[in-house]
């Protein structure tokens, strides 16, 4: 919102998506230099996410509103009619929404036509794709964690003392606490235990996960078994839904258990997964026949059953979830982006910001095993350990902030970069960077300067945008240092 504050401002927090205290508090700071008076402010959610900020709301002014008792969330429709009705009865000219959910797309919307400036705050990892053509500004929070202490050093045991030949005790050890004393009162000598007093083991290690585990979070999140990277917030609410990780468990610490099997990028603020699967502990099978498309998973075929249209064409997403909720295959209160998102190698939502289209992607048959011993396969991310020094050289269009639009413009601006974007072809990339087909690892910025200078890809814009267009041509290797592209012949 640079360069104008409001006169009268409401904000709405989303508790159930936002419920980090520090990050509150950051926001209610960066709030007071933006508008003359916030005379609206309310947090919606259920009784434990506001439990959790109720020393942030009082301190605040914020009025707690809970959910009503139903078997469903309502914290995003309650949100939604206290904030249309504030807008119409009392006339805000700026509107902040705490929330990272895309379920508020539409509201965003329409306050902007109604004039309104509408701001956004949230959590690096919560934030739906794509939200700065639905809001005037949008701030993304960063919480760092402390630092935890260093554990005390254990102990060593302590000494063994033997009464001395004199009648005064002897003194006692620090280690051990003081013993209260009266002046008419003169203590015993301590004796010597009989065995000395054995030493405190160090204390274990973390086992790491078993394989049961393992293959737990990959039947709740299928789509991890390619290796590709899996946005976070789908499998952390996959695995929640499972009870296989808890509701207050930090996904952090989770799965630093697993760092053999998972790895969490880019760090030090991960957004995505990756399932290592030369780690795995049960080897992958053999194709015993080529030629043959291997076995669906159990729940796509399920929903293939329900849906037999899936396979002949796209179908409308409104259209195949009262099904698959009437055949009891998706439950009443899930969300069907976060189901089809476990199984994303076989179905593919469009589009991607706000889905109406479902469509079945066929599986490949199975490629023909070669007669000599050569492994002509290349996997679709190469470990940075074994990765080649990534080619990079001077950009001479770096990425910079798009200039701002009028209001009326913003929605406009968005599907012309969309259409834009699926017009650039692997052919017109591997035009821009020829150093790709040497099969030489690229830095992904200065392939973005490439691309910018040919005017593929917008001056604000990732080049993540077009590559992961094209996943069977492109693999980004965000682990490494620098981000590296390689081309997959």
């Amino acid at each position: 919102m640079s360069g104008f504050t409001a006169k009268n401002m409401a904000v709405f927090i989303d508790a159930d998506n936002l419920s980090n205290a520090t990050a509150l508090d950051h926001v209610f700071a960066d709030l007071q230099s933006r508008a003359e008076r916030i005379s609206y402010r309310r947090a919606y959610g259920r009784p434990e996410s506001l439990k959790t900020i109720e020393a942030v709301l009082w301190r605040h002014g914020v009025r707690p509103v809970n959910n009503l008792v139903t078997n469903k969330v309502t914290t995003d429709i309650a949100l939604t009619i206290d904030a249309v009705e504030a807008v119409c009865r009392r006339g805000f000219d700026a509107v902040v929404i705490c929330s990272g959910d895309a379920d508020f797309v539409p509201l965003a919307t329409w306050l902007r036509e109604q004039g309104c400036f509408v701001l956004c705050f949230s959590l690096n990892n919560t934030l739906f794709a794509n939200p700065e053509s639905f809001y005037d500004e949008v701030v993304m929070l960063e919480v760092v964690q402390k630092p935890e202490p260093p554990a005390a050093p254990v102990p060593s045991a302590p000494p063994v003392l033997v009464p001395a030949p004199v009648p005064a005790p002897a003194p006692l050890p620090a280690v051990l606490p003081e013993i209260p004393t009266k002046p008419s009162f003169t203590p015993a000598p301590v004796v010597a235990p009989a065995s000395p007093v054995p030493s405190l083991p160090p204390a274990p290690s973390p086992a790491p996960p078993n394989v049961g585990t393992v293959q737990q979070v990959l039947q709740a999140f299928p789509a991890l078994r390619s290796g590709e990277p899996q946005h976070l917030g789908p499998v952390v609410a996959a695995l929640r839904q499972r009870g296989i990780l808890a509701p207050g468990a930090k996904f952090k610490t989770w799965f630093a258990c697993c760092a053999v099997e998972f790895e969490l990028l880019p760090q030090p603020v991960p957004n995505q997964i990756r399932y290592r699967r030369s780690h795995s502990a049960v080897p992958p099978k053999v194709p015993e026949f080529a030629g043959l498309a291997p076995a669906l998973p159990e729940e796509v075929e399920r929903i293939l059953q329900a849906v037999p249209a899936l396979r002949q064409a796209p179908q409308l997403l409104s259209q195949v979830v009262p099904v698959l909720r009437q055949k009891t295959i998706l439950g009443k209160t899930t969300k069907s982006i976060t189901f089809f998102a476990r199984h994303a190698a076989h179905f593919k939502l469009s589009p991607a910001h706000q889905p109406t289209q479902l469509a079945f992607v066929p599986v490949k048959p199975l490629p023909a095993q070669p007669t000599h011993s050569v492994d002509v396969s290349l996997p679709p991310r190469v470990p940075q350990s074994v990765l080649p020094a990534v080619l990079s050289w001077p950009v001479a269009a770096p990425r910079r902030p798009a200039p701002p639009l009028l209001l009326e413009l913003h929605g406009l601006r968005s599907v012309l970069v969309q259409l834009a974007l699926r017009r650039v072809t692997v052919a017109d990339v591997l035009l821009a960077v020829p150093e790709l087909l040497r099969g030489q690892p690229c830095a992904l910025s200065a392939v973005a300067g490439r691309l910018r200078e040919r005017g593929w890809l917008r001056s604000g814009d990732s080049a993540l945008r077009i590559l992961e267009r094209h996943p069977g041509s492109f693999a980004v290797e965000l682990g490494s240092t620098p981000q590296a592209v390689i081309y997959l012949r």
